[in-house]
């Protein structure tokens, strides 16, 4: 009865009884395991978004979107979506600006950290826009007001690069057919978490594709680079 639950618990997510941060991520989840089960992958797609954005600077729901989606020709497009590359892309540059010394606020209204008006506005889009921009079905499109979303009891900020992230953007560049773009993110993410099989493997993977195309400048030296599935 997969409709019925999908369609009573986004209901649920409008009510003031279940208001406060730590419901709607209890919801959120119920969500995203119903659509797993169904696999229903635009809608694994949205609550996995919502759930990265409002958990910020966590990698948990980054590992959980990935094992949601799981494998597959039919999981591809979704997975491919360029409205949430540009989201991811976000969150990467929010990382860098704090690797670099910038220093965030809080803003509360939005539970996100921000670092100036510009990263502001892009936050309220995201906020407001992100239910309909994740992929979600024609005849099931929730769009949660922000301040529905209690407050974050304990917003945590980033002190480094997540090579989760880094690793997912390169990813998703990897299923996109951008295998220069992939080996640029996940070499970031290597260089941060060396002993990781799937880093290595996504390595390995993008640079036997990268020879594989004509633009390659050095096939043999991506050829060599296949090295990091052993």
């Amino acid at each position: 009865m997969y409709d019925a639950a999908d369609e009573l618990l986004r209901h649920i997510l409008y009510s003031n009884a279940y208001a406060t941060f730590a419901y709607q991520t209890s919801i959120r989840l119920a969500l995203l395991a119903c659509a797993t089960i169904h696999r229903d992958y635009p809608a694994i797609l949205e609550h996995s978004r919502r759930l990265i954005f409002t958990h910020q600077f966590n990698n948990d729901p980054l590992r959980l979107y990935l094992a949601c989606m799981g494998g597959g020709i039919h999981s591809i497009d979704t997975f491919i979506d360029t409205k949430y590359q540009k989201a991811l892309r976000r969150e990467i540059d929010y990382y860098k600006l704090i690797t670099d010394g910038e220093e965030p606020r809080w803003a509360a209204p939005r539970n996100r950290w921000v670092f100036n008006e510009k990263g502001g506005k892009q936050d309220e889009d995201e906020s407001s826009d992100g239910e309909q921009d994740g992929g979600a079905s024609n005849k099931r499109k929730s769009k949660v007001p922000t301040a529905i979303v209690g407050a974050n009891p304990s917003p945590s900020k980033a002190i480094k690069d997540s090579p989760v992230l880094l690793a997912l953007y390169g990813q998703l560049s990897s299923c996109a057919k951008s295998y220069q773009s992939a080996l640029f993110y996940l070499y970031q993410a290597y260089d941060i978490q060396q002993d990781d099989p799937v880093i290595c493997l996504c390595l390995a993977i993008a640079s036997a594709s990268r020879a594989m195309q004509r633009q390659s400048d050095n096939r043999h030296h991506m050829i060599v680079q296949v090295c990091f599935l052993f």
